[in-house]
């Protein structure tokens, strides 16, 4: 059920994004494997949720895992209290970032420039 409360939020703040440049999967994969972002814009959608880190984390990789080859995906973060993992969309960044300090889950979205 948490995986499919995130996959679904994870697909309302891709298609929530404020209009800006628009890539497709091949250039995403391009321009990240070669160490080039896209420029990201200001974040537009924040959600947050209470729970524990280990939680967090499994959503977060399942979620995360279904983007895998079809978009890059990269690891940010990855310590005993912090873990983060940003996946770049056809039009926009997803973030999401889990807490052990404050047992949260945070995600965030941003359309590119």
């Amino acid at each position: 059920m948490r995986k499919l409360l995130l996959t679904i939020t994870v697909i309302a703040m891709s298609s929530n994004a404020i209009a800006g440049s628009v890539y497709s999967k091949s250039q995403l994969n391009s321009m990240v494997s070669r160490g080039e972002y896209p420029e990201q814009g200001p974040v537009n959608n924040t959600q947050a949720k209470a729970m524990s880190f280990s939680t967090c984390k499994v959503a977060v990789e399942n979620v995360m895992s279904q983007l895998r080859g079809e978009y890059p995906v990269r690891t940010v973060v990855n310590s005993g209290i912090m873990y983060m993992v940003k996946a770049w969309t056809n039009d926009g960044v997803i973030t999401a970032t889990c807490s052990e300090p404050d047992r949260r889950m945070v995600l965030t979205q941003a359309s590119y420039r």
